[in-house]
């Protein structure tokens, strides 16, 4: 009996690792195929065998953003590289971020919502920039290295702080505890931005309604690419939150990411 338990497993692992190597040998020559018709300026049919890929890394999300981009669906580009920036990390991701900035000018741009040109404006695009670069890099880094900055900045804050203050160096205190609650925050930030779900418009206008249907008041409309964070779901609709707005959409105009 124990025999035969040993050659079923066997087998099952030999079943499991065969076709794990026939599925990346396919997903291989799915890429090699996307790949050529995006040269050959076949984008459409290259977003469709994008798609048939089963393990997605990030340069095919980003492959199928920069696709989706030259048919003109910001809002499914920017859906795409969002999902290649999970994964991306901090490091050589200039051209990324340039697309998804280059995306999101483009569909306010389209909806008329074009900055001005007085200084305020500037200030306000600059902030909103910033903001929108560190959320990035939060999303990126991985959890744990979060987890183990602070542990370290912890353990490092307090095996010199009697040495601190024997020798009195008070402004050194206070630069270390600034550190320390920095990365505090930091790792605060990643939890929050890991408790979210964040979803992507990808048609050109999202009524936004004060309840789940249409039968509801309408609270404006949500252009494509718009991102929202989504906090529940009912009949068929998601309750977003879309600064400064709030409200309730149809789910299948947005796209989880």
């Amino acid at each position: 009996m124990v025999h035969k338990r040993s050659i079923f497993l066997i087998l099952f692992i030999v079943a499991s690792t065969c076709g794990s190597m026939i599925a990346a040998t396919g997903d291989e020559r799915l890429f090699a195929q996307a790949t050529m018709l995006y040269k050959q300026g076949q984008f459409d049919q290259a977003l469709e065998t994008y798609a048939k890929i089963i393990d997605k890394d990030r340069t095919v999300y980003f492959n199928q953003g920069n696709c989706a981009f030259k048919l003109q669906r910001y809002g499914k580009a920017l859906l795409f590289w969002r999902r290649a920036e999970r994964d991306w990390g901090m490091f050589g991701r200039q051209e990324l971020d340039d697309n998804i900035a280059l995306v999101k000018k483009i569909t306010r741009q389209g909806v008329g919502q074009q900055t001005g040109q007085g200084p305020w404006n500037a200030l306000q695009t600059s902030a909103k920039n910033i903001k929108n670069s560190y959320i990035s890099y939060v999303r990126a880094i991985p959890l744990f290295m979060f987890q183990i900055l602070f542990l370290l900045l912890w353990a490092l804050f307090f095996m010199l702080l009697k040495w601190f203050k024997r020798n009195r160096r008070g402004i050194v205190i206070m630069f270390v505890a600034i550190i320390y609650v920095s990365a505090g925050l930091l790792l605060v930030s990643k939890y929050s931005e890991s408790s979210r779900v964040y979803g992507i418009v990808t048609t050109q206008q999202a009524p936004l309604y004060s309840g789940p249907g249409e039968t509801y008041q309408t609270l404006g409309s949500l252009g494509q690419a718009h991102e929202v964070i989504i906090q529940r779901e009912s009949d068929g609709y998601y309750k977003i939150k879309a600064a400064p707005l709030f409200g309730w959409i149809a789910k299948n105009i947005v796209d989880i990411v």
